[in-house]
This record gives structure tokens, C-alpha cells and sequence, in this order.
């Protein structure tokens, strides 16, 4: 069986610079099997060849090397070979890395089982928001009523997006994360807050049409080097499939930092700082926009955006965020 195999290695294609060479071997009947085979280390040698196949090597920028396996109807004993060793392959290659960057928890850095989570401490450190909650804020409510629910603070001051929410609110954990995210460039923990999205903005992901992050000014983002609702915002298109326009929404002017204003000054720091380039209009207009944004703090932000995307047209706007103050006391973003 092993000598079938040698003598009929299949064929490798070379993609070079955007061509395609196809490179056989002999035919069988030209080369003898004794010139193939010298003793058991020749076998050795070829069943390691099986079991690279598949296998895409970089070999420049502009260069790879694919090597097609050989069909497993005709060769079933190939087969046979070469999937436990490439399991076998992939198991240690997993125990190297493992052991070069271990798993350690995303917030507190405690060693974990797995990478992007989190240790038993820290998942109880964070508060999650679900129903029942207030419609239009996304602010946790005590008791269900069994009907959309408006809390007092929306029904006093309503919003001029339709529905905002949140994965948790803005304290314990989820405040470390969100702060080591912005902040200290830990884009690691990226996976797992568009996972944490995903989970908390079903309902309204499932009604938008697009998604459009909360943008940076240029300044900001000079100094930052990345927008962090923008990252937010292609984590969770990549799971979900809601198409996103990252540049759909501008600043048109810096604004003071948010961190210890009060109410009414984040809305006037942030009144007609947004607008909808005319190239990205169309992209908006007549659709329901879901916007992305870190922390949801006054909804002073997200009124401002949403008012710009409203005057390009949009249907309707709603606000999914990571963090949600409720505390006048964790007004600290």
C-alpha cells in the first residue's frame, strides 16, 4: 500500500506573482519504485510530506507555495496517515504557543484555561444589564411589566435616538476593561467585547441596516492611533454580517475631553461637532443606523451623532455600547 502511495505522489501547484506553474513528477512507468525508495527512511520521509499538505508557506510577499492533498476516494490509506499526524502537529503547535504567551485573564492577568477570557473573580465583577429595562435608555428597571417600559428619565428627557443599549454598566470590571482597552492600547480583549456585543445588541442588530462607529477627532486619533468604536465596530460586523461604514460619520471640529463635565456641558462640548460626508449620504439616507460607541454616559454623544445622521437621512438611529453609567458617581468617561 505505502509503495502505491510513492508512486503517485500527486501533483503541487507554485502560485508565483500571479501565475500559476504546475510542476509533475514523472510517470510511474518511467521511474522504477526501486529508485523512490531507499529502505524504511525514504517512507519516513514521504508520510511527512503527507502530512504538510495542505499547507500554505509565505515564501515573500509576493509568492506562496500550495500543496493540494492528494484525493482521499483514490487514496484512502494517505488519509489515514496523514490526519493524526497533522492533529498531532497542531496539538503541539498550540502547547508552543501556549507556552510562549500564556493564557492569562484580560483584566486582572491571572492565569486562565483558554485566551481572550476571563477568570471566575472577574466575571462576577461584572454587572450585565438585561430585561427588564427601559426601552428607549437601556437603563436596568426593577420589575417587568409585561409592556415596553419608559423609565422617568426618558419620559423627562427623551433621547433623539430610538433605543439605546448596553452590555453592562459602567463599574467593577467592565470599567477596567473598557479603560485598558482606550486607553492602554490593550486590543487584545477586542474578541471578546464584540462576542459581549453581539450578545447584548441582538434585538437592535437585528433591525439596523448599518452600522456607523462614533468617530474621533483627528487629533485624538493621532495621539490614540485608533478609533476604539471603530475596532468595536469590526469585531462585531465580522460576527454578525451587518455591514459597516466606518467613515460614514466625521468630527467637524475638536471638542474638549468629556471626563468631568457635567450634563449640560458634554452637550454643548459636543453640539454640532458630527457630520455625514456627502461621498457617505447615500449610505445612510433612508436606512436604520446602529451606532457604536465604548460607554454610554449622558447620551450626550450619541444625541449629537445621531442628529447628524438623521439631517443625511436616516430612518432611525440606535445606540449599542459596552458600558452604561446609571450613577451620577461613575460619570468618569
Amino acid at each position: 500500500a505505502l509503495g502505491e502511495i510513492l508512486r503517485d505522489p500527486g501533483e503541487q501547484e507554485v502560485v508565483r506573482a500571479g501565475s500559476i506553474r504546475v510542476a509533475r513528477p514523472p510517470h510511474r512507468d518511467q521511474v522504477p519504485v526501486e529508485r523512490l525508495v531507499v529502505g524504511h527512511t525514504a517512507s519516513l520521509v514521504w508520510v511527512a510530506v503527507l502530512a504538510c499538505s495542505r499547507a500554505i508557506v509565505e515564501t515573500s510577499h509576493n509568492e506562496r507555495v500550495i500543496a493540494r492533498p492528494m484525493s482521499i476516494a483514490k487514496r484512502p490509506i494517505a488519509a489515514r496517515v496523514m490526519s493524526p499526524i497533522r492533529s498531532g502537529l497542531a496539538r503541539i503547535l498550540g502547547h508552543v504557543l501556549d507556552f510562549v504567551m500564556p493564557a492569562v485573564c484580560l483584566a486582572c492577568r491571572e492565569p486562565v484555561a483558554s485566551h481572550d477570557s476571563l477568570c471566575p473573580d472577574c466575571w462576577r465583577q461584572i454587572d450585565f444589564i438585561s430585561q427588564p429595562l427601559c426601552d428607549r435608555l437601556g437603563l436596568p428597571m426593577p420589575y417587568a411589566t409585561g409592556d415596553i417600559m419608559i423609565s422617568a428619565a426618558a419620559a423627562a428627557a427623551p433621547p433623539r435616538y430610538a433605543r439605546a443599549r448596553a452590555v453592562a454598566r459602567y463599574d467593577g470590571t467592565m470599567a477596567r476593561l473598557i479603560k485598558g482597552f482606550k486607553f492602554d492600547d490593550r486590543l487584545e480583549a477586542r474578541s471578546l467585547l464584540g462576542t459581549l456585543l453581539l450578545q447584548a445588541g441582538g434585538e437592535l442588530i437585528a433591525d439596523a441596516d448599518v452600522m456607523v462607529p462614533v468617530p474621533l477627532a483627528r487629533s485624538r486619533l493621532f495621539h490614540r492611533r485608533f478609533n476604539q468604536s471603530a475596532v468595536l465596530g469590526k469585531e462585531l460586523s465580522a460576527r454578525c454580517g451587518l455591514p459597516f461604514a466606518p467613515l460614514a460619520l466625521v468630527r467637524t471640529r475638536a471638542t474638549r475631553s468629556q471626563v468631568g463635565l457635567s450634563n449640560q456641558q458634554r452637550q454643548e462640548n459636543v453640539r454640532a461637532a458630527f457630520a455625514v460626508p456627502a461621498r457617505a449620504r447615500a449610505l445612510i439616507d433612508g436606512r436604520r443606523v446602529l451606532l457604536i460607541d465604548d460607554v454610554i454616559t449622558t447620551g450626550a454623544t450619541a444625541n449629537a451623532a445621531t442628529e447628524a445622521l438623521m439631517e443625511a437621512g436616516a430612518r432611525a438611529v440606535d445606540v449599542l455600547a459596552l458600558g452604561l453609567v446609571t450613577s451620577p458617581t461613575h460619570m468618569t468617561m
